[in-house]
């Protein structure tokens, strides 16, 4: 089993371009490797839930 840290201490130890762009890639490259490791069913309607019960100004 591989986890998020294992992924991200990979792919930052071979990772030698640190400006806006390339840091903006490596962003979206771990966002899309570790967001379905971490993802869990049903979970973005609790948090769209909790969102919402945070902003109610009522």
């Amino acid at each position: 089993m591989i986890s998020c840290y294992d992924i991200t201490k990979e792919l930052y130890s071979n990772y030698r371009k640190w400006n806006e762009k390339s840091l903006q890639e490596r962003y979206k490259s771990l966002y899309n490797k570790i967001t379905p490791v971490l993802h869990i069913e049903g979970q973005e309607e609790e948090i769209e839930e909790e969102c919402e019960d945070d902003f109610d100004l009522e």
